[in-house]
């Protein structure tokens, strides 16, 4: 998905005019560097959707543009809401589920290359509370539908 909303400042005549230009970006994350290093040397804030790759090196590329950027790999506020109760209590409760087995289902569309960035932030968050878990394990399956999203989260002694 790519959308353009262009805005910049000028004045004619007497009168100022506002142009906004924002770029919303969700993609592979195989594109997503060079994609973001451009919208920083431009200078075009933006707002990426991604899974993959170096988020630290992505971050500092826009850090050190002064640029303006939201990335992350989860859009939905319910969804990024859960993730943040889930950070909180990962953080205050270390080890509260120590001896609790994980299995983890989610699905997807059918060209996502992999595991969801909610699911890798939820299975860290389980970490943080003494369940292991090896990423590789994620159980995924794809549906033709573009915006059915299921996350289920099996824990059990």
């Amino acid at each position: 998905m790519f959308v353009c909303l262009f805005c910049a400042n000028f004045v004619l005549s007497t009168r100022l005019y506002l142009i906004l230009i924002l770029l919303i970006h969700n993609t592979k994350h195989s594109h997503y560097a060079v994609n973001a290093d451009l919208y920083c040397k431009l200078g075009l804030p933006f707002v990426m959707g991604t899974t993959g790759g170096d988020k630290q090196l992505l971050y500092k590329s826009v850090q050190d543009s002064k640029n303006y950027a939201l990335i992350s790999p989860q859009m939905g506020k319910q969804v990024v809401a859960f993730v943040a109760a889930m950070k909180i209590m990962a953080n205050q409760f270390p080890g509260a589920f120590s001896g609790y087995n994980l299995e983890v289902l989610e699905s997807h569309q059918a060209g996502k290359l992999d595991t969801s960035g909610t699911a890798k932030d939820v299975i860290a968050c389980f970490e943080k509370l003494g369940v292991s878990y090896d990423m590789n394990r994620v159980c995924s399956i794809f549906f033709m539908l573009e915006n059915l999203y299921i996350l289920y989260i099996l824990l059990r002694k």
